[in-house]
């Protein structure tokens, strides 16, 4: 994960956790990063990264775990360090706590999501915490605090519905720089141990397990989806369908829906409406509703 951080620490109106889509390169993503890190009204810092293609393909739990830890992390040190300043420049006796927005996309950030969660949950149960994780434990709530506070979850593309043709889909726009003929071989080979590995763990259906997950998760009380009509990787019916069931989990939810852009191109396409329905929206509503704690 790498961090961008304001020269001038008072100036962090908030912390944006990012996790990309599968066969991302950082250079893209750092795009999106520097949405938030240069906005002219709510300077962030950011922690931004990519699981890799096995991992997300093949649901390491192991390699999921590492990269949302690091995340929380670098997360939780950029906030103390903000606040340290922020708190020190202050002219009174309040403390001012950061919120943590979390901005992921398709089932490459997803995954890293759903892992968060569950450790989250983990960090919160009496008898799971041992002296070697207490640290770990305490970071993980320090998030959970922020994010549930006034924080936002923001899902480009996210989730997408793991069907059997999923991981075809996802390795034709990965790699279109391969024969489709290859492409295919590939699928094959990924698929089969995909499908292995959720019969080794026992775990039941991995595809439904996930979807419930995200269904059930309680880590932010408001969440905006981004998404289209014309997405070839997200199941645009299963999505809406899993956007009312948020709603019924008393979810604040926003929804910006196109008809022409495609998976994770939806800021390409639509940059301004991007920045100003998802960006300034979320950087307005936990800027307005600031929580000081005395």
């Amino acid at each position: 994960m790498d961090v961008l951080s304001q020269e001038n620490a008072v100036d962090v109106k908030a912390v944006v956790i990012m996790f990309g889509w599968v066969g991302g390169e950082m250079k893209h993503l750092k795009k999106y990063a520097d949405l938030y890190f240069n906005h002219p009204r709510h300077k962030c810092n950011v922690v931004y990264g990519i699981a890799s293609i096995a991992t997300v393909f093949t649901r390491n739990e192991s390699n999921l775990a590492m990269i949302a830890m690091d995340a929380v992390q670098k997360a939780v040190k950029t906030i103390q360090s903000a606040e340290s300043a922020i708190n020190c420049d202050n002219n009174n006796d309040t403390k001012k706590e950061i919120p943590v927005i979390l901005h992921y996309f398709s089932n490459g950030g997803a995954f890293v999501v759903e892992k968060l969660w569950l450790m989250m949950k983990k960090a919160t149960s009496p008898g799971e915490i041992t002296m070697e994780n207490q640290k770990n434990a305490e970071d993980l709530n320090f998030i959970s605090k922020r994010l549930r506070m006034r924080g936002f979850e923001v899902l480009d593309s996210a989730p997408a519905y793991i069907s059997d043709d999923l991981v075809q889909k996802v390795i034709n726009a990965s790699f279109q720089n391969l024969p489709l003929s290859a492409r295919k071989i590939f699928g094959c080979l990924v698929s089969g141990p995909f499908k292995l590995i959720a019969y080794m763990r026992k775990s039941g259906n991995d595809a439904e397990i996930f979807w419930t997950n995200m269904i059930e998760s309680n880590l932010c009380q408001r969440q905006v989806f981004v998404y289209s009509s014309v997405d070839r990787i997200t199941h645009v019916k299963k999505l809406e369908e899993f956007i009312e069931a948020r709603r019924k989990h008393g979810i604040d939810i926003t929804v910006l829906k196109f008809d022409d852009s495609d998976h994770v191109l939806h800021m390409k396409t639509h940059p301004e409406e991007y920045k100003e329905k998802i960006l300034d929206y979320c950087l307005d509503a936990v800027d307005n509703h600031e929580v000081v704690v005395v």
